[in-house]
């Protein structure tokens, strides 16, 4: 029981959050096999090769790392919990050093690999297919793509604001951000883009 407690649960764990990678192995030959196209696509002026070989699998792997990240957030929460980490002494919990700097790096790298993932958002926004249209399309170019480069700045400073409370204990500021980040997201990630959309897309399509 002790070896399956310390040994068998991470292995467990390990293994179901591999599982979605098994699937993705043509991805990843495209992605070790890949070969330039010598055609540049006029949006950010990237080998097209870029958009065929690469991007499907740095995608998958940023999406996979997000959620291992908060899935390990979630599983160091509950240790922490159940080892005492975090105690519930008074009205305002105490939690130790030592749990606090766990929490502050694992916030931080969760945002960092978010505006990664913000970044290569970009070059999938340039690709898709909306109705009969495929590629960059006005609403994509004016809006989508401004406001997805915002949000990978307020993530890489929210990223800083965590690893600064490892230093100051403060967060407060972080936790902020992390609000105006999720009203960044919704407006200019969703409402912004929609907007244009109604207002400025689809009269000059009629």
């Amino acid at each position: 029981l002790p070896w399956f407690v310390h040994h068998g649960t991470p292995l467990a764990l390990a293994f179901i959050l591999a599982l979605p990678a098994t699937a993705q192995w043509q991805e990843w030959l495209l992605f070790r096999n890949s070969v330039p196209f010598e055609v540049r696509d006029p949006q950010f002026g990237i080998d097209v090769g870029f958009y065929v070989f690469r991007l499907p699998f740095i995608t998958f792997a940023i999406d996979w790392l997000f959620a291992a990240l908060v899935i390990v957030l979630l599983l160091t929460m509950a240790a922490h919990l159940l080892n005492g980490g975090v105690l519930f002494t008074s009205s305002t919990p105490t939690v130790r050093p030592a749990t606090r700097i766990h929490f502050a790096a694992l916030l931080a790298v969760l945002a960092a690999v978010k505006a990664a993932d913000y970044w290569y958002t970009r070059y999938d926004l340039t690709n898709e297919n909306r109705g009969f249209v495929q590629g960059a399309t006005y609403t994509v170019v004016k809006a989508q793509i401004p406001a997805t480069m915002l949000l990978m700045l307020i993530a890489l400073l929210t990223a800083a604001l965590y690893l600064l409370t490892i230093r100051t204990n403060r967060w407060r500021v972080p936790l902020v951000a992390s609000a105006l980040w999720l009203v960044v997201a919704i407006v200019g990630g969703v409402a912004y883009p929609a907007l244009v959309q109604a207002a400025i897309v689809r009269p000059n399509q009629e």
